[in-house]
């Protein structure tokens, strides 16, 4: 969810100073640059996790990860199983340019359009839509416990992953959540509200913060509600990523309105660190090679997992890590960074 805010934060920010400039949004400048961006590397990891699983791999449906439509089959179907989140991420992109290629014709028409309330209105809609597929499923999936719950069953698990949090309704609130603050962001009167009001900002953050930890470590609290079981656990799958998603684009906006009042904080500074930049730039090549990493490493160990000490997996998750990044320097350096620099003088 924290990855969909800053994916819908960081495509809108330009494309909304395109859109207010003088030339407009370019749409085929900008869908070139997205696929000289993503498809490079994708295509080789593509390849890559089709040998490296042979017919575990469901190679067969790779025409839909070429399509940018594999989180519309099953799981168990699905070739580079986690790139769905990159089908979405590509999904929200080939619409969001068209929905403000709109936009300003509204405006080149005099027609006011304040994103900010687009973004507010698009988030509730897309709640609501997330509500009538929770609440008129026909499984019995949403009876169990919330998902990701230690309980929550693999069979019932899969029902929910594939008709709900797979899908671009299903996570497209966090990417409007993102487009709102980029919206706020030109909006110099709200930020300069919000920096003017400490009390009402920090108590605000606090809340966000509050509520992030309750969603992050709540399963480990003991539980007791006015709500029937398959009420609550309703609400929960309802409400989970999308309040997630909202409370993490508020700490966002809450730096940037600080940064636009010329003044610092402890949260910005240390974000802002140059250090994460290294990782920064490996992070889409490390998304992509990550899971394979993991499950070739672990399958050259020949040990229970429950009977492994926390040292033994510790240090064995370390080793994942560091394998990842070597891997994503190489396919970072050889493919990714060329081609997208290529991209960008090919449209320059």
């Amino acid at each position: 969810d924290v990855f969909f805010v800053i994916s819908g934060y960081l495509i809108a920010r330009p494309l909304l100073s395109e859109l207010y400039g003088h030339d407009g949004i370019r749409l085929g400048r900008f869908y070139f640059r997205r696929l000289m961006r993503i498809f490079p590397a994708y295509l080789v990891t593509l390849w890559i996790g089709t040998r490296f699983w042979g017919s575990d791999s469901h190679g067969e449906n790779a025409w839909a990860n070429l399509l940018l439509i594999n989180n519309f089959l099953t799981f168990d179907q699905q070739a580079l199983g986690w790139t769905w989140s990159l089908a979405v991420e590509e999904q929200f992109y080939v619409l969001f340019p068209l929905f403000l290629v709109a936009a300003r014709r509204l405006i080149d028409h005099g027609i006011w359009v304040r994103g900010s309330l687009v973004a507010f209105w698009a988030f509730l809609a897309a709640l609501l839509l997330r509500g009538v597929l929770v609440f008129h499923a026909d499984t019995d999936w949403i009876q169990q416990p919330e998902p990701f719950h230690p309980r929550f069953d693999a069979a019932h698990f899969r029902v929910y992953f594939d008709s709900i949090y797979d899908k671009i309704y299903g996570h497209g609130g966090g990417i409007i959540c993102g487009v709102g603050v980029a919206c706020c962001e030109r909006d110099t009167a709200l930020l300069r509200r919000l920096s003017q009001r400490r009390t009402l900002s920090i108590g605000l953050l606090l809340a966000a913060f509050s509520g992030l930890g309750f969603q992050i470590f709540g399963e480990a609290l003991p539980r007791t509600s006015l709500l029937a079981p398959s009420l609550r656990a309703s609400l929960s799958v309802m409400f989970d990523t999308y309040l997630f998603a909202l409370m993490t684009s508020y700490v966002l906006l809450y730096m940037l309105a600080v940064r636009a009042a010329g003044h610092t904080c402890m949260l910005d500074r240390m974000l802002s660190w140059r250090g994460f930049r290294p990782i920064a730039k490996l992070s889409y090549s490390a998304y992509l090679l990550h899971p394979m990493v993991v499950l070739l490493l672990w399958s050259r160990v020949n040990w229970d997992l429950a009977s492994a000490g926390a040292v033994m997996i510790l240090e064995h998750a370390g080793l994942s890590i560091i394998v990842t990044h070597l891997a994503a320097l190489i396919l970072y350096l050889l493919v990714e960074r060329p081609l997208h620099r290529l991209g960008r003088r090919l449209t320059r």
